[in-house]
């Protein structure tokens, strides 16, 4: 493996990698005229195994590798860097909550408190449609498809997005709040660990993991299922009516990332806690819209298609193949009752 610089490069030697202490590398001067030509780095990797050529070569795991890099350094991406993938720049995954614009309309969970020398920042709140390619994109659009990839918990630490659209127990889902599932898809964690010193925040060694038994993601876990627990309540208090009827509550929503989110929720009437922390808690405040009325009590739906179908039907509204078959049916469900009620209007 060969790494490139602006003077010269290194030469990354299967010895070196083995090599556990990782001592620093000399950098060897270039020819004239064989650098770079702007600054950066250029990893070149000329000795592969023909199987992993054959797997690098294949297009999913080119769109995989973009998804993943997408992801992992969404805010590094939005900050300006560029990366490439064959010749393809990569976008950010854009994980974001919705956050109206009114004092008194509806806003995420927020908590921020500095442990141990991290400041830990906590939002929880409605997911937005806004994909890849919606960077210009700053409405709402509360009936617009959800995406499930971004629904969950995210975690952040120090910018680098460590856990991505979370869904298990290791985030808090089925821990004192029930289990992940189609109905919570509108539902997006956010946590950022920030440290001056990198020690101290809550991941492993290799840095693509999170340290579950340090404190401040124990602290840190409690009040995402708190915040959890919000919102949970308010799917189960709408999951009886159509989006289209939640919709006028969330028009001067805006989705916003987590600094912004925090930025913008903060200006409001927020709680100072007994632990030295600060909280936004919407059902508390009472900003988040009911319904007004009561709606039957609702009638479960069981049926079967063919796996191949399910994955076409899968990637025709959330742009993966392997979405859970039960957001794929909840989903056509919703979409053919909003099309027959916007007839019967008509």
């Amino acid at each position: 493996m060969i790494v490139h610089h602006c003077r010269g490069f290194s030469w990354l030697s299967s010895e070196w990698l083995d090599n556990k202490d990782w001592e620093p590398l000399s950098i060897i001067d270039s020819a004239p005229g064989e650098g770079l030509d702007s600054p950066g780095t250029l990893i070149e990797v000329k000795s592969l195994y023909p199987s992993v050529s054959r797997h690098f070569h294949s297009e999913s795991f080119v769109n995989e590798l973009q998804t993943a890099l997408g992801e992992h350094f969404t805010t590094f991406l939005q900050k300006g860097l560029n990366i490439e993938v064959n010749n393809t720049l990569v976008k950010p995954v854009r994980v974001e909550v919705l956050v109206s614009d009114q004092v008194d309309g509806p806003a995420p969970y927020i908590y921020q408190k500095e442990i141990d020398g991290v400041n830990v920042s906590i939002t929880v709140g409605l997911n937005t449609g806004r994909s890849f390619d919606d960077e210009d994109d700053e409405s709402g659009d509360f009936e617009r498809n959800r995406s499930a990839t971004i629904a969950g918990w995210t975690v952040f630490c120090n910018d680098r997005a460590v856990i991505f659209g979370d869904k298990g127990r290791l985030t808090g889902w089925g821990d004192g709040v029930p289990m992940y599932h189609g109905q919570f898809s509108v539902i997006t964690g956010i946590v950022e660990f920030r440290s001056a010193s990198a020690d101290k925040l809550p991941i492993t060694t290799t840095k693509r993991a999170l340290d579950t038994s340090s404190e401040v993601w124990l602290e840190a876990r409690v009040k995402m299922r708190e915040g959890l627990r919000v919102w949970i309540n308010h799917t189960n208090t709408w999951k009886n009516h159509p989006r289209s009827e939640q919709s006028k509550y969330w028009e001067s929503a805006r989705p916003l990332s987590l600094a912004k989110a925090v930025e913008s929720v903060v200006s409001r009437d927020v709680t100072n806690k007994q632990d030295g922390g600060i909280e936004y808690n919407p059902t508390k405040k009472k900003v988040l819209p009911v319904p007004d009325t009561k709606k039957p009590s609702s009638r479960k739906i069981v049926f079967s298609r063919p796996i191949e179908e399910i994955r076409t039907v899968s990637s025709a509204l959330f742009d993966r193949d392997d979405e859970a078959p039960g957001v794929v049916g909840d989903k056509c469900f919703y979409i053919v009752l909003e099309s027959a009620q916007q007839r019967k209007v008509e």
